[in-house]
């Protein structure tokens, strides 16, 4: 018989071993799968589950197990509902993990609180506690610690989708080669009135109807699934499954969350292969929408392969990029064109970067390559490689290719084609670029003379004649590349005037009954003398009269021209009677005086009378043709500047009644 104090020091020995082997059983890891157990759930899940909770563990969940599951629920902290959700597996997993002894203060053996799920220290004053996928309790283990947006927990009780509509919207579209993210299916949920739904996954199967190649790696490289224009879901081809050439995938989605009592419309899209075969476009495929699998807010998952268009399958087809009619390559004309101007030029130095011509490209339906790209000249005077030097190009501000104009052009007309573009350049699909043409301009001595020009532009025979590929690297169609730019002339000076218009204005003036009523017109416009004083004959001389919108540039020995454009009775010299030319430059004795590098406004008035012989009913407006100057005070000058004048220096009508 053993003594009282071995007695004594046996029976605490075997109640510590005693204790130490139920926590360690009691804390021996456990399995109890990823699916909600409840009332009739059965298997070893459920055996695992009664364990847990002290419940005969024979693997069929019934009353008596949902009881010591409410009732473990309720010590725990849990919703006592006795039913073993995601919340409840979590909180039980926390409790499996396998631990030695516990120390003061219920740490794990990592030095975390139990409480927190081994996850935080003691003295943290922000307690999270994860689920067994690192997720957050509170977003039915949806989230993870430290998102932002998430979709939060999902409220209410049990749930169910109320209605599953496959949308109209998406039916037999085109899939362009190439294309990303081409909407091919739209589907419609709407949660019951009862609960939150956290859509996990959708089914689809992909099957070629046609009698090309049936498989799916052959058109596409990627299946996504839309929120909303939110992408919560895809899946590369190569993890599709199939069978009997139908291609099947639950595709998983994350924080798809559709709220109670709403609907929220879902989309399938495909990434489409730059590379089909040309026997495989426009065959058809289809794309069904087997079944969904959601989650309500008590935890129960769900799979639904019955609601509504459930089932319900949607065509589509692929279509090659060049014969699509979506592909367009437009050019326009630039905001920073310049209009037609006289330059400045030296007779001893270069004039450099003079702008000639700005074109905007803008692609449709997809990225373009311009590995060429011609434009027209048009030089008055000289031939345009003896006033130019060289050309460049300049794509969104950087030159990207050049050449020497002697080489290229060497009559008075003719194109220069830039073939040598560094990496050549792109037109994103839907952006465009801007595209510059400039040039130095030779001095003027023994080269050309004062008042030469070159006019650029970019014609639909110079377009057609660019090299211009798509993003597959097929030419593109001349139908598909639309617009023309024309320029306008750039005039070069190094002694001469610059004229900008200042205003128009006209009025009708009646009388009385009689043939006696007059239209009066004003042209107001400034002359800049560069290089030297420029010196204005003081005269205003009628050069024209016609239906058009013309104007005849004056002589050396006329001074201003300008002409009436009339539509009704003709005017003639006789009907205008009186001409007068006004300046704030400082009068001569025969012109008017433009100091070097000053500005100076001269008005031109031209009075059409009426004098019933013709009777000039009608309307009437004058039109500038042309501006003579000289170095010199005289009646006589040495150039005659007509630039853009008759395009855009005339009044509005004036109606003449009696």
């Amino acid at each position: 018989m053993l003594k009282k104090s071995n007695a004594f020091k046996f029976l605490i020995g075997t109640f510590v071993f005693a204790v130490a082997l139920m926590a360690s059983s009691a804390f021996a890891a456990m399995d109890f799968g990823t699916t909600t157990l409840r009332e009739g759930s059965r298997g070893e899940y459920v055996k695992n589950v009664q364990t847990l909770v002290g419940a005969i563990p024979d693997g069929a969940f019934g009353p008596m197990t949902k009881a010591k599951v409410a009732t473990w629920q309720s010590v725990n902290g849990l919703t006592a509902d006795g039913i073993f959700g995601p919340m409840s597996m979590a909180k039980a997993n926390g409790m499996t993990t396998p631990v030695t002894p516990v120390t003061p203060g219920s740490l794990c053996p990592n030095g975390m609180t139990l409480a927190s799920n081994c996850t935080v220290a003691p003295g943290t004053t922000t307690t999270v506690t994860l689920c067994p996928n690192g997720m957050t309790l509170a977003s039915n283990c949806m989230s993870a610690p430290g998102t932002t947006g998430t979709t939060g927990a999902l409220m209410g009780g049990a749930g169910s989708l109320q209605t599953v509509d496959v949308l109209s919207t998406y039916s037999n579209e085109d899939v362009l080669e190439g294309s990303n993210d081409t909407k091919v299916m739209g589907f419609e949920f709407e949660a019951d009135n009862g609960s939150d739904l956290a859509i996990q996954n959708v089914r689809l199967e992909f099957e070629m109807t046609g009698t090309g190649n049936t498989r799916m790696n052959k058109y596409m490289s990627n299946v996504s699934v839309w929120q909303g224009s939110t992408k919560v879901g895809s899946a590369n081809v190569s993890e599709f499954s199939e069978s009997s050439d139908v291609y099947s995938k639950a595709i998983n989605l994350s924080n798809a969350v559709i709220r109670d009592g709403e609907k929220s419309k879902f989309y399938v899209s495909v990434d489409a292969l730059s590379n089909i075969d040309s026997n495989d476009f426009n065959e058809d495929w289809t794309v069904t929408l087997e079944s969904v699998r959601f989650m309500d807010a008590t935890g129960v998952v769900v799979t639904d392969s019955n609601t509504g268009d459930l089932g319900q399958s949607v065509d589509f087809s692929f279509e090659d990029l060049t014969s699509s009619g979506d592909l367009e390559l437009k050019a326009t004309e630039g905001s920073n064109s310049p209009t037609a101007q006289v330059v400045e030029v030296d007779d001893v130095s270069d004039t450099t970067d003079v702008l000639l011509l700005e074109v905007k490209l803008a692609a449709k339906g997809s990225d373009m390559t311009v590995d060429e790209l011609e434009f027209n000249i048009t030089p008055t005077g000289a031939n345009a490689n003896v006033i130019v030097k060289e050309y460049m190009l300049l794509v969104d501000g950087k030159e990207i290719d050049s050449i020497a104009a002697g080489s290229i052009v060497s009559t008075a007309t003719g194109t220069i084609l830039f073939t040598d573009l560094e990496d050549d350049f792109m037109v994103k699909k839907d952006g465009s670029v801007t595209v510059r043409l400039v040039a130095d301009i030779n001095d003027l001595e023994g080269t050309f003379d004062n008042g030469d020009s070159i006019l650029a532009s970019f014609t639909n025979a110079n377009f057609i004649a660019s090299s211009v590929d798509d993003k597959e690297g097929d030419i593109l169609a001349n139908g598909d590349r639309s617009g023309s730019v024309t320029g306008e002339a750039q005039t070069f000076y190094n002694d001469g005037i610059q004229v900008s218009l200042v205003s128009v204005d006209n009025s009708s003036v009646t009388i009385d009954g009689a043939n006696n009523d007059r239209a009066e017109l004003i042209i107001k416009f400034k002359v800049t003398a560069i290089g030297q004083n420029a010196y204005i004959p003081a005269l205003a001389t009628g050069t024209s009269f016609s239906t058009s919108a013309t104007a005849t540039a004056p002589s050396t020995v006329q001074g201003v021209g300008y002409g009436i454009q009339y539509n009704g009775v003709a005017a003639d010299a006789t009907t205008v009677t009186s001409t007068t030319l006004t300046s704030t430059a400082d009068e001569e004795t025969n012109s008017f005086k433009v100091d070097e590098g000053s500005s100076e406004t001269f008005t031109l008035k031209v009075i059409v009378q009426n004098d019933g012989t013709p009777d000039l009913s009608g309307s009437y407006r004058a039109i500038l043709g042309g501006i003579n100057f000289g170095d010199s005070d005289s009646a006589t000058g040495d150039f005659v500047f007509t630039s853009n004048l008759v395009q855009d220096y005339k009044t509005a009508y004036s109606v003449i009644v009696d």
